[in-house]
């Protein structure tokens, strides 16, 4: 292997990076919450640093959650937002909500957009209460 094989592996693995950031984004739904819901400011000062899924992917320790009177706020770690613009959902745009427990580990579920786009679960902890702040109803 001479040398410029190996400086063409660099932007070969960038241009991979980038398409699985895209496919990731489209797949789980972000892309079209973020047709809907770009937020258009970044997200308020207390946030939650969380795993979660959005759609079928799971982002591990890269989500953060916020909320605010407004809605809820979705970003995703710097490293990892390409494709993936921060979001605010409007309180109004939630759905479905259902709680859910496994072992120690209790998550919130619902559903996004009218008609759904994707959905989304949680950590509780991260939003429950301002949820039933809005007047939402946490179901079983």
């Amino acid at each position: 292997m001479d040398a410029m094989s190996g400086w063409l592996a660099v932007p070969l693995v960038a241009g991979f990076v980038l398409l699985l950031f895209h496919f990731l984004a489209w797949f789980s739904g972000w892309k079209g919450l973020a047709k809907n819901f770009r937020a258009p400011s970044v997200s308020p000062m207390e946030t939650s640093w969380c795993s979660g899924h959005v759609g079928i992917v799971s982002y591990r320790n890269i989500l953060f959650v916020g909320h605010d009177g407004f809605g809820l706020h979705l970003s995703v770690l710097f490293l990892f937002s390409i494709g993936h613009p921060p979001l605010l959902i409007p309180w109004s745009e939630i759905h479905g909500i259902k709680q859910r427990s496994f072992l120690w580990r209790k998550t919130v579920a619902f559903d996004i957009g009218r008609p759904t786009i994707t959905s989304i679960r949680i950590p509780q902890r991260t939003i429950a209460g301002s949820m039933l702040d809005t007047g939402a109803s946490l179901t079983s």
